[in-house]
């Protein structure tokens, strides 16, 4: 309950028109990097894989701090998701202004009556609001608040039929105006 008021606060302060960024140029792979290396000793307990293929230097005017935090809370929610003995890709692309950030789990994949409101605040796929099965709902939501914050774009796919899984898509331009 603590951590979810927290959560609840959290978001409710991003929201505030005082909220602000502390941009600065950074190296988003970097930024990646540091996340993946992070992320890795969850994902080594739960036996799950997690790749990563960077790009070379992507320079993005970004707060680097909430941009960690935006990578931590996808590839946290992609490691519940995904079962032990799975795979979760983490990729960055750069595509001219903006980079994207590609995070692709092996894991049940996201109904399709679930998928539009993922990012919404407490929205969870389990409707029994089972603790052991999901979070509190709240990590897509601020996910989507500080993604937009940057001026970026998020959004979440179902893997194909032969891959299954799901893969959330962060894009977030260069050079903020």
């Amino acid at each position: 309950m603590i951590q979810l008021v927290t959560e609840l606060e959290e978001l409710h302060d991003m929201e505030s028109p005082e909220f602000q960024l502390s941009r600065s140029e950074q190296d988003l792979s970097h930024i990646m990097e540091r996340a993946v290396t992070l992320a890795k000793a969850m994902y080594h307990e739960k036996e799950v894989s997690l790749q990563y293929a960077g790009s070379s230097s992507i320079a993005v005017e970004v707060d680097p701090d909430r941009m960690h935090q935006i990578l931590i809370n996808v590839l946290s929610n992609a490691l519940h998701y995904t079962p032990s003995g799975g795979t979760v890709q983490a990729d960055l692309v750069d595509e001219g202004a903006d980079a994207l950030i590609r995070i692709r789990d092996s894991g049940q994949g996201i109904s399709q009556s679930d998928l539009p409101y993922i990012f919404e605040r407490l929205y969870r796929g389990d409707k029994s609001r089972n603790r052991l099965s999901g979070g509190s709902g709240m990590g897509l939501a601020i996910v989507k608040q500080l993604v937009s914050a940057h001026g970026g774009h998020v959004w979440a796919e179902n893997g194909d039929e032969h891959v299954g899984g799901s893969c959330f898509y962060i894009r977030i331009p260069k050079n903020y105006k």
